[in-house]
Order: structure tokens, then sequence, then C-alpha cells
């Protein structure tokens, strides 16, 4: 009798201690997805700003540019294409600030 309880108590410790690191990995994994949405979103402005550049429409890219650092401000590529935009609206002020931000 003392093992048949001994082998549910195991049971139900093991039960309990895989559900427990299982909520853990799942409350990691909601965390770390907002911030691989939001560099997606990111990218995907930048994607948009580029093919606003394609139609030469240079002050819309830059609004876009603008866009994703705003959501991902570590982005350099958006950066780079700000400046490239801003370059040909044209506003080599501001170009040439941003141009030094991404260097």
């Amino acid at each position: 009798m003392k093992f048949h309880r001994r082998q549910i108590f195991t049971c139900a410790l093991g039960f309990a201690l895989t559900a427990f690191a299982f909520a853990g990995r799942r409350a990691e994994m909601s965390q770390t997805q907002p911030a691989a949405r939001s560099r997606e979103d990111a990218y995907r402005a930048n994607n948009l700003g580029v093919a606003l550049l394609e139609q030469f429409k240079h002050k819309e890219g830059a609004e876009q540019f603008r866009r994703a650092l705003s959501i991902d401000p570590k982005l350099a590529l958006a950066r780079i294409n700000l400046a490239v935009a801003l370059f040909n609206v044209p506003d080599v002020a501001a170009a040439q600030k941003e141009a030094a931000a991404a260097a």
C-alpha cells in the first residue's frame, strides 16, 4: 500500500512540475512575441517606404521610414533609407542629420 501511495505522489508531483514548467515557458513566449511583432511591423513600414521611393514618392517614403523608426528606433536600415528619401525630397540638412545618426 505504501508503494502505491508513493507512485501516486510521484506521478502527481511530476505532473505538477511539468505543468509549472509549461506555464513558465508559455509566459515567456507571450512576452517575446509582441517584440517580434513590433519588429516585423517596423520592417513592413520600411518595405512600404522603399516601394514608395521606387515610385518617386520621396516625401511619403520618408513618412514610412519615420513610422518604422517610431516602432523600432534601432532599425538602422530604416534610418539609412530615411536619409536617402530626405536627400531626394530635397531636404539635405535633415538627410545629413539622419545619415550621421545611421553612421
